[in-house]
């Protein structure tokens, strides 16, 4: 195995081959239905894309303060291991985190196109955003009525725990 880091052309190239390789189709066609199911049937995939919105936050945070960072490994298959035929770790230097972060924050709102990797994270969150707001729920007493999840349904409390437990998603 070995590391490489991404390399290409222009940033719209590494929003689009940051994409994870079993999401890309659904991604460039904007089927959010479609990737609302896959990531929650892969919680890593969830919780790898709030990591990856942190680390690039914490990137442009660092260089606005004139310091420097850290690599960064996808969690991830991406597109671009699959177009390039990479079978070890994928990294971004730290130029490259705040570039993508800068881009994502400059075309938040299809303008003209929206960052696919904005698109992604903010999927990702969402649905974070729902498990959270069921275990606080569940933490003050309440039931759940109805599932956080659009693919998945929980019959009573517990069920919904068990399931975060599993998946060690710790909120």
């Amino acid at each position: 195995m070995s590391a490489i880091v991404v390399v290409y052309t222009n940033i719209e190239d590494l929003d689009r081959l940051a994409i994870p390789a079993a999401i890309y189709t659904e991604t460039l066609a904007h089927n959010t239905s479609a990737i609302i199911a896959y990531m929650e049937a892969n919680p890593s995939l969830l919780l790898g894309f709030a990591g990856f919105n942190s680390a690039l936050k914490r990137a442009n945070q660092l260089n606005s303060e004139r310091k420097c960072g850290c690599l960064y490994t996808f969690q991830w298959q991406t597109q671009y291991a699959v177009v390039n035929s990479v079978s070890g770790s994928l990294y971004l230097t730290f130029s490259q985190q705040v570039e993508l972060y800068q881009y994502m924050i400059a075309n938040w709102y299809g303008n003209p196109p929206a960052s696919y990797m904005r698109y992604l994270s903010a999927i990702a969150l969402s649905i974070i955003l729902r498990l959270k707001q069921t275990k606080y729920i569940i933490d003050n007493g309440g039931c759940i009525c109805g599932s956080p999840l659009v693919t998945r349904s929980f019959s009573n409390n517990y069920e919904f725990l068990q399931f975060l437990k599993q998946n060690s998603i710790y909120l």
